[in-house]
């Protein structure tokens, strides 16, 4: 088929083969939708009308799962390596030698002990919410918008780790 009578819309939060079903199966369910094909790489939608266009309810149903979705082409956004990958790592092992060095472990039940560790978990937070900005916005959206996602797995895994971690020092 001639790719002149295909419409085709640019998505965002697009993350998994999952995305990709959860988007097609619903399209599928507009009455007057031929065909709807999401390319995961390309992040693109392309969609086939029976009769009139109907794209006021495509965008409608995709905002309701959860995803972007627009005519215009969306910039990319690339984070960089440094900030993604580099800063948590290097936070990581100076945390986990600090923690490891008997001169530097502190009670964390004395006064200084507590200022420490409280210390220690804002500045995690910090770092958490810089460096994974966007899977926690991808994340917390699949739990807003109940389409769950591989992010919102992340984000439950990590919160209950950064909160254990807290109320250890806390409690």
């Amino acid at each position: 088929m001639a790719d002149e009578e295909y419409i085709v819309f640019n998505l965002q939060n697009l993350k998994c083969a999952g995305c990709v079903n959860k988007i097609e199966k619903s399209l599928q369910n507009i009455n007057g939708v031929q065909e709807a094909n999401v390319n995961l790489l390309e992040r693109t939608l392309r969609i086939k009308y029976v009769a009139q266009n109907l794209d006021n309810q495509v965008i409608k149903v995709v905002k309701s799962l959860g995803f972007g979705i627009t005519h215009d082409k969306i910039p990319e956004h690339n984070t960089s390596l440094l900030l993604s990958v580099a800063l948590p790592f290097i936070f990581g092992i100076a945390m986990m030698v600090l923690g490891m060095n008997k001169n530097v472990m502190l009670d964390y039940t004395s006064f200084n002990g507590f200022i420490w560790g409280v210390s220690q978990s804002i500045f995690t937070l910090v770092v958490l919410l810089v460096t994974a900005k966007d899977i926690f916005k991808s994340g917390l959206n699949g739990f807003r918008t109940f389409n769950f996602n591989m992010y919102s797995l992340i984000v439950l895994g990590i919160s209950a780790a950064w909160i254990y971690s807290t109320l250890i020092i806390v409690v």
